[in-house]
């Protein structure tokens, strides 16, 4: 029986292994039905939840939670500002905002789920501050 040198024996066990077929389904990648098309999208389903969050309005139980779609949706603003036509500066601008804003919504997410909205509640006029800036970016993106 020949004898294989170790390297070479892992050599091809890697090569297979990176050969093989995915399993259905996997190769796939997929997009969460709640990510805006683009930035501009972005910052209008921002609004409307800043607005279901405010109005006190209650998802049933088989939607997805407002707050986790808060947080999904900011932390996909700079991806989704950089697709645009933006120049650096205002992407800049976007990606501090954005930044800020997940501080906020982890502060949110922190406090337990029946205080989130009295939490939100607390950082009102602040969200409505960033989410002007963040509107007045988006009348330039395309």
């Amino acid at each position: 029986m020949p004898h294989w040198p170790a390297g070479l024996v892992w050599a091809l066990l890697l090569f297979a292994g990176c050969h093989r077929a995915a399993p259905a389904g996997l190769a796939e990648h997929h997009t969460p039905a709640h990510k805006p098309a683009d930035y501009s999208a972005a910052v209008a389903q921002l609004g409307k939840l800043h607005e279901e969050i405010v109005g006190g309005r209650a998802r049933p139980a088989d939607e997805l939670d407002v707050f986790t779609e808060l947080g999904d949706v900011v932390r996909w603003l700079p991806e989704l500002a950089a697709d645009s036509d933006l120049p650096e500066e205002p992407w800049n601008r976007i990606a501090r905002t954005s930044d800020e804003l997940l501080v906020l919504v982890a502060q949110i997410q922190a406090a337990p789920a029946d205080r989130r909205q009295a939490a939100y509640g607390g950082h009102s006029a602040r969200w409505e501050r960033l989410l002007g800036e963040l509107t007045s970016i988006a009348g330039t993106a395309s």
